[in-house]
């Protein structure tokens, strides 16, 4: 199977985010699972899920095809699911705070597990201490997430004030001047267009990690909505994609780490256009507004206010990051206990085994696309 060199590219985004409200994930691959293949992988600590991944996805992207990796949020460098597009394949580990089971099992969903690789007589012996540094992981991520929960309330105090001031005619104003930009020659569909649901950014034991540069290429029309929270930006995305869909166009909504109810980055893959509330340095942009413009004047007498909330926001971000190196290292232990007592041989096996099942699955979903009227892009 060969590809264009632009297939080979590979985009990132995050499993799931360490946020306010605990560990969030979406589980969000396809809007249409129909002739689709989702393996799942079961296995402790060391087990070897993610060179598992890894090594999938540089097959994967060997046969041609493009492959976005989500990454761990706990540990940036390490892979919990691989997805290939094209045709319609994921393979995903499921276990830790990201647990999930098959929803249409034999039909879609086929479960791995790497513990029929390991010396369960080996293992448990140290049941007590697997069971202790699990206690202790627990309690240092319950650490992290209330501490962000405090950063997320001290940021309400802050959108609040802003609200308060904000001229929203003026947002409202440079909204249709969006809409006339982005969507001129883009007719109603008689269709809503599909949407997914995912985070390109993550609260991590290294700070906030962005892939959005995997999702921009030279072409891209990016642009970018600055301004205080509160001022407007997440609602200016959710109303701009709402207007992408109703032209049948599929919306990707790239949530906060913070709080996955509001919205980081709009993705419009279609038209290539991306709209972000973040800085994206370095990465060229077509247009950039700041929603700070429109803030009434009488906002610069609540300047002690806002210093403050941007401290205390502070002091709670860095006290939860300390609080996720303390979970990481400590969750790190378990693999002492497994390590040792897997057969990797297997897991290889295993491994070869499960690639050549996602290739019969590519030349059975050729066959099918080939008798479909459809484009592959329009059911990934």
């Amino acid at each position: 199977m060969t590809a264009p060199p632009e297939k080979h590219l590979v985009r990132k985004s995050f499993f799931g985010c360490n946020s306010a409200h605990g560990f969030h994930c979406f589980f969000d691959f396809f809007h249409d699972l129909t002739d689709a293949k989702i393996t799942i992988i079961k296995g402790g600590p060391g087990t070897g899920k993610s060179t598992f991944l890894k090594q999938i996805a540089d097959e994967m992207r060997n046969q041609g095809f493009a492959v976005e990796q989500q990454h761990c949020s706990l540990d940036p460098d390490s892979l919990d699911a691989i997805i290939v597009p094209e045709i319609k394949a994921v393979v995903t580990a499921a276990t830790g705070h990201h647990v999930f089971d098959p929803k249409h099992p034999g039909a879609v969903d086929e479960i791995i597990n790497l513990g029929r690789y390991w010396d369960e007589a080996g293992i448990r012996p140290h049941g007590k201490e697997i069971m202790d540094i699990t206690a202790e992981s627990d309690r240092c991520f319950g650490r992290a997430y209330r501490f962000l929960a405090a950063a997320h309330l001290v940021r309400t105090n802050r959108a609040d004030l802003a609200t308060a001031h904000q001229d929203f005619s003026k947002v409202n104003a440079l909204y249709e001047a969006l809409c006339a930009d982005l969507f001129t020659g883009h007719p109603l569909a008689d269709a809503v267009g599909p949407e997914r649901h995912l985070f390109m950014n993550s609260i991590t034991p290294e700070g906030t990690v962005s892939f959005m540069d995997t999702v921009i290429g030279p072409s891209t029309r990016l642009v970018l909505i600055h301004g205080a929270p509160g001022t407007g930006k997440s609602t200016m995305l959710s109303r701009l994609a709402a207007k992408a869909r109703s032209r049948g166009h599929k919306v990707e909504y790239c949530h906060h780490p913070l709080d996955h109810h509001r919205i980081s980055h709009l993705i419009i893959p279609a038209m290539d256009v991306v709209i972000s509330t973040d800085t994206l340095k370095g990465l060229p942009r077509e247009q950039e507004h700041d929603l700070n413009a429109f803030l009434k004047p009488g906002i610069s007498t609540k300047q002690g206010e806002i210093k403050s909330d941007d401290h205390h926001y502070d002091a709670m971000i860095d006290a939860a990051m300390e609080a996720l190196v303390r979970a990481g290292h400590t969750h790190g232990k378990l693999e002492q206990y497994y390590i040792p007592h897997m057969n990797f041989e297997q897991v290889d096996r295993c491994m070869a085994d499960t690639i050549e099942q996602v290739l019969r699955h590519a030349e059975k979903y050729h066959a099918f696309t080939r008798r479909s009227p459809k484009k592959v892009k329009e059911l990934c």
